[in-house]
């Protein structure tokens, strides 16, 4: 491609109207959002670069999991009504306040495992 037309092209993609249809964009929304209730809640504590970092990669990662471990802030952010509400996903989502939870999910894994997927995984593995 030209670099004239360059661009002009980075513009049709940003504007593309499939892009609606990726998850991130909208869960990456209402995680600002739901933070953003916070605030007008009384939230006093300023959202650290780690917080910033985890949303991110939530909305990335959450569409394509089957679970995942998270904070206690991020989990907070994730129960928010409207974040509950309007976003679905298939992950299922876990964190320190309900680690039990995430220790049954996983024991739960192991055993509905097939003996030969087990038996491979320990080859492969060396377990």
């Amino acid at each position: 491609m030209s670099e004239d037309k360059l661009t002009e092209k980075i513009r049709e993609f940003w504007h593309w109207e499939r892009n609606k249809e990726q998850p991130n964009g909208k869960i990456l929304s209402y995680l600002f959002a739901a933070l953003a209730a916070q605030f007008a809640s009384g939230r006093k504590k300023k959202p650290s670069a780690g917080l910033m970092n985890d949303i991110s990669a939530i909305s990335t990662y959450v569409p394509y999991v089957d679970a995942m471990f998270v904070d206690n802030e991020c989990a907070e952010l994730l129960r928010h009504k409207r974040c509950q509400a309007e976003l679905s996903y298939r992950a299922k989502i876990f964190c320190l306040n309900e680690s039990g939870a995430f220790i049954t999910y996983l024991q739960n894994i192991i055993a509905n495992t097939p003996a030969d997927v087990r038996s491979f995984a320990s080859i492969i593995y060396g377990i």
